[in-house]
C-alpha cells in the first residue's frame, strides 16, 4: 500500500471559543458571552487602522475624482479653457504628485518648487499650500489644483507658483504637439 496509512487521519479544528458556547445544532446559546472585551493593544490597533483606512479611502476618493474628470462641467467652470487646456492641466497635476496617490502633499510641491529652481522661503509656501488646500486636508486634489491655476493665471504676482504652472503648462503644450516620432527622436519614451 505504499505510505499512505489505511485508516482516516482525524484533526481536531483549531477553535478559538469553547465549546460550551455552542448548542448541539452549532449555533451560539450565550452570543453575549462569545466574545471578551477588547484589550488595551486591540483598543489600540483599531485606533491606528481606522486611521490607516480613513487615509486610503481619502486617497481613493482623490484617485477617482481625478480618473473621472469631467470636462463639460470644468469647461462651464472655467469658460476660458478648452479641452486641450484640462488635459494638459491633467498632466501637469500628474507629474507633480510624486506618488501618484490623486493628492499633491506640501512635501510633494516642495520637492516640484526646488526641481524647478524656485528659491521662494518656507513660510510663503505654507501660505500658498494654506490657501490653495481649501478644504484643509492637508494635500491639495484636482479641483484645488484647478482653483490654483485659475488664480495664478489670472494674476501676475504669484511669484514662484505662477513660474511653474505657467511653465509646465506650456512644457506639456509643446509636449502634446509633437509626434510619436518626435517623442521618441528626443527621447521621450
Amino acid at each position: 500500500m505504499g505510505c499512505a496509512p489505511s485508516f482516516a487521519i482525524v484533526i481536531d479544528p483549531v477553535r478559538f471559543e469553547r465549546e460550551s458556547l455552542y448548542n448541539a445544532a452549532g449555533v451560539c446559546a450565550l452570543p453575549e458571552k462569545r466574545k471578551a472585551p477588547p484589550t488595551a493593544s486591540e483598543k489600540a490597533c483599531t485606533t491606528h487602522c481606522s486611521d490607516l483606512l480613513a487615509e486610503r479611502l481619502a486617497i481613493k476618493e482623490a484617485r477617482m475624482l481625478f480618473e473621472n474628470t469631467n470636462y463639460k462641467e470644468l469647461m462651464e467652470q472655467y469658460p476660458k479653457w478648452t479641452e486641450d487646456d484640462i488635459n494638459a492641466f491633467r498632466m501637469q497635476f500628474k507629474s507633480f504628485d510624486l506618488n501618484q496617490d490623486g493628492l499633491i502633499d506640501y512635501r510633494e510641491l516642495c520637492q516640484v518648487l526646488d526641481e524647478m529652481g524656485d528659491e521662494s522661503k518656507e513660510e510663503v509656501r505654507r501660505e500658498y499650500f494654506k490657501q490653495v488646500d481649501v478644504d484643509g486636508s492637508g494635500a491639495v486634489d484636482f479641483e484645488e489644483f484647478l482653483v490654483l491655476i485659475d488664480q495664478v493665471t489670472n494674476s501676475d504676482n504669484s511669484g514662484g507658483l505662477g513660474m511653474m504652472c505657467s511653465r509646465g503648462t506650456e512644457s506639456v503644450r509643446k509636449l502634446r504637439r509633437l509626434t510619436f516620432e518626435q517623442q521618441l527622436n528626443y527621447g521621450l519614451f
